[in-house]
């Protein structure tokens, strides 16, 4: 009895359990049904999404360029260096020789006028005892000191070419421009001398000598150069030595070229100008004059 009674109470919990399950089955049922209409709304419009997916897709794969190998490869190449630098020589320089020479030349040409005038004397004291004009006492010394500086011309740019190898490409304008910078050197120099004495006119030369070896840009672009150097750049006469001179070896005659000859040819005109005043104003004879303190 004790068996029969146990059995009867688990059927009776089981009994239990299936009214409790079959009333969830019944809301769950009750649910589905609820929603039933907005799922069928749903497979409907992911249908036709995936109609339209693919309408755009088929669209999308007939727009796509039929390329061949040829092509794959050139866009492969465009998209890998999309930019590039193409380099062009207008006047090309042979060897970094042309582009040095022009320095050293405006080098050689200023301590060859300085060594002339060692040798030399800028005004003639003979001169100033006669009745000539200032303009003829600085010609009559200025000019056996230009044939000389033609010889130097000569000698220098004789030894670059068959020595060292130098081929200007225009030959003619590198020879003139090489003569019309000595005669200016020569003439600033001159006038440096006759105006402030011999002894302070051969100091402010070297001193100016120095200043124009780091401000010229003969060596290293003047943008490379301090402040003060690029300031002054353009107030030195081998600036302009350095720029006409590496037009006319390069044979690219350009705009520089005309400006750096006409400043050199300006220096000589206003340095022959300046002499020939100075020693006008010389004819008046002092003690010092007479007997200086320092002579050299």
């Amino acid at each position: 009895m004790p068996a029969l009674v146990t059995g009867v109470k688990q059927i009776d919990s089981g009994a239990r359990q299936l009214a409790t399950g079959t009333r969830q089955v019944a809301d769950g049922t009750a649910d589905l049904a609820a929603n039933t209409p907005a799922l069928a709304s749903g497979l409907t419009e992911a249908r036709d999404g995936a109609a339209t997916l693919g309408d755009k897709l088929a669209d999308g794969a007939q727009q796509i360029p039929q390329d061949d190998g040829t092509e794959r490869t050139a866009r492969a190449d465009a998209v890998s260096s999309p930019v590039t630098v193409d380099s062009a020589h207008t006047w090309a320089a042979d060897s970094w020789g042309e582009g040095f020479a022009p320095f050293f030349i405006s080098l050689a040409l200023w301590v060859g006028a300085l060594i002339t005038w060692l040798l030399l004397r800028p005004l003639q004291t003979r001169a100033l005892m006669t009745s000539v004009n200032g303009f003829r006492m600085a010609w009559g010394s200025l000019n056996s000191a230009l044939l000389l500086s033609v010889g130097q011309v000569l000698i220098m740019l004789s030894v670059m070419h068959f020595a060292i190898g130098l081929n200007p490409k225009n030959v003619a304008a590198t020879v003139l421009f090489t003569l019309v910078t000595a005669a200016a050197f020569f003439a600033l120099q001159q006038f440096f001398q006759v105006t402030l004495g011999s002894a302070v006119g051969k100091v402010v030369i070297i001193v100016l000598l120095m200043v124009q070896l780091a401000s010229a840009g003969g060596t290293y672009p003047i943008q490379t150069t301090p402040s003060f150097l690029q300031a002054i750049n353009p107030y030195m006469p081998m600036t302009y030595v350095v720029n006409g001179l590496r037009e006319a070896i390069t044979g690219g005659i350009e705009a520089r070229f005309w400006i750096a000859l006409a400043v050199l040819i300006g220096i000589f005109v206003v340095s022959l100008a300046g002499t020939s005043i100075a020693a006008s104003r010389k004819r008046m004879w002092s003690i010092s004059r007479l007997h200086p303190a320092l002579s050299i």
